[in-house]
């Protein structure tokens, strides 16, 4: 690997033309800046300049090492830039999940926005077909849903499990066990609701005794 300190040293002196004025560029003594062109010229086996009095011009071997510095800074570049894009407190994060797990989420999304000002999250509430269609599409970055898809283009990792209830009318006096009058009560329908009444019914009551409809 090239001596970064020659290299710095030959690039100055290649964009000044001058020893005296890199020397005070480089707070370096001039007989300084002659030993660090010479080594590098050593080091690469290669005339790096011509001289002619106080004056002197790049050689073939020069110029290619000057086109060389300036790749490997573009390079430097092109990966800061990309370093930056992919900065987890820079740049665009897309979500989308339940209405409740919206509610949970907002404030402390809203809270961690707030200690990042270049980081903006976007947060949808979904039923869990549209977190799929968003998902299949790119749309979206992180889909939280109560249902798998089971794709090989999508990562699934379990988050944990939450208690699904069943809420009636307080002056509808049924029990818990009583089937036939929580079919009868009918319920109020959600995109998820067939999904996850068949969860709770399944779980709760014996697979031949269920029969859902909306």
């Amino acid at each position: 690997m090239l001596n970064p300190k020659w290299l710095n040293t030959f690039e100055t002196l290649a964009e000044t033309s001058s020893f005296t004025q890199t020397a005070e560029r480089l707070f370096m003594t001039q007989p300084g800046v002659s030993q660090h062109i010479k080594r590098l010229e050593a080091e690469l086996g290669e005339v790096l300049i011509y001289r002619e009095g106080k004056q002197f011009e790049l050689t073939q071997a020069g110029m290619m090492l000057m086109a060389f510095v300036a790749e490997q800074k573009q390079q430097q570049n092109d990966f800061l830039v990309r370093l930056k894009a992919d900065s987890p407190h820079q740049g665009s994060i897309r979500i989308a999940c339940s209405g409740t797990m919206a509610m949970t989420l907002y404030p402390l999304l809203l809270a961690h926005q707030k200690l990042h000002p270049d980081l903006s999250i976007h947060l949808e509430a979904a039923p869990a077909e549209r977190i799929r269609h968003y998902l299949m599409e790119n749309l979206i970055d992180i889909g939280i849903s109560t249902q798998r898809i089971d794709h090989p283009s999508i990562l699934e990792n379990p988050l944990g499990e939450e208690d699904l209830s069943i809420v009636v009318p307080v002056t509808a006096n049924i029990k818990s066990n009583d089937y036939a009058g929580l079919i009868a009560l009918g319920y109020i329908n959600h995109p998820d609701g067939q999904h996850y009444a068949d969860l709770v019914f399944t779980a709760n009551f014996a697979r031949n005794t269920v029969v859902w409809s909306q």
